[in-house]
């Protein structure tokens, strides 16, 4: 093998979360993915989660 691509994905799905999204979370490792989905999150996106190297996230807060 001569190459390794290595994907980290971040499932906080299900956790019932809730109120604004923690800026907490933008120390975390960086994820190729962060599922989020299932919770009672609210107000506005962070800026930092647009801004940020994730190629993926997944809503329905």
């Amino acid at each position: 093998m001569t190459s390794l691509t290595v994907s980290f994905i971040r499932d906080l799905s299900f956790n019932n979360l809730s109120g604004a999204i923690p800026t907490t979370f933008q120390n975390l490792r960086v994820s190729d993915s962060m599922f989020l989905n299932n919770n009672n999150l609210s107000g506005p996106v962070p800026d930092w989660i647009s801004t940020g190297k994730r190629k993926h996230m997944y809503d329905q807060f």
